[in-house]
């Protein structure tokens, strides 16, 4: 049988080898996050994570800053700010859909914000659920993207289009007129021909009776 002393030693022993599992967990946890957080900073898009209901921002990462033009500290005291920022005429729909999430779905969708400068951005925002061994909601994640240039492109290639499409339509309008122009001069050349042709067998006529 152990005596006291020795059952004080392997408890000792038991606890220091609890204590350095737990130390190489916790800086193995901090190298993680220090990973994740270089990772989340240097990525062009907007990184974020919220509680389900969004009342508490968990995450977002500095390119909030850059493209929303808004400081993230503001948006951590208040998790909903960002809304504020999304134009008047997509405010509606995105809120719709964003609370869509709670009941499991997906977020996806394209929307326009204004910065403090008054100048107009266009955000593709997407997120996604993350449950818990209980498969209950513990959090939304999600990435928001600058699309601006995409959608300029877009608009650009449209109204290109749209004035070649113009031109198109002209150009077969001044086609479909030269047409019925050339209709018609053959048509008075078909008449000419027809009048010299009477012209002729009149004078053969006149001269069958000379």
């Amino acid at each position: 049988p152990y005596s006291k002393l020795e059952e004080l030693g392997a408890l000792a022993a038991s606890f220091n080898n609890m204590a350095k599992q737990l130390e190489e967990s916790f800086y193995r946890t901090k190298a993680s996050e220090e990973r994740f957080r270089q990772l989340a900073e240097t990525i062009q898009e907007v990184f974020w994570i919220t509680t389900p209901l969004n009342e508490k921002l968990i995450y977002i990462s500095p390119a909030y800053e850059k493209i929303w033009g808004r400081s993230t500290v503001n948006l951590y005291l208040d998790p909903t700010s960002w809304s504020n920022a999304i134009h008047e005429e997509d405010r509606d729909s995105v809120l719709h859909e964003f609370r869509e999430q709670i009941n499991g779905g997906i977020y996806d969708k394209e929307y326009r914000i204004k910065r403090p400068d008054g100048t107009i951005r266009w955000i593709h925002d997407t997120g996604f659920p993350i449950k818990d061994k209980n498969n209950l909601i513990e959090r939304i994640v999600g990435v928001a993207r600058d699309v601006t240039a995409k959608k300029e492109a877009e608009e650009t290639i449209k109204e290109l289009n749209a004035d070649l499409e113009k031109k198109v339509e002209q150009r077969t309008e001044e086609l479909r007129k030269s047409n019925l122009d050339l209709l018609d001069a053959v048509e008075n050349l078909r008449k000419i021909m027809k009048e010299l042709k009477g012209a002729q067998d009149q004078l053969l006529q006149t001269e069958k009776l000379a």
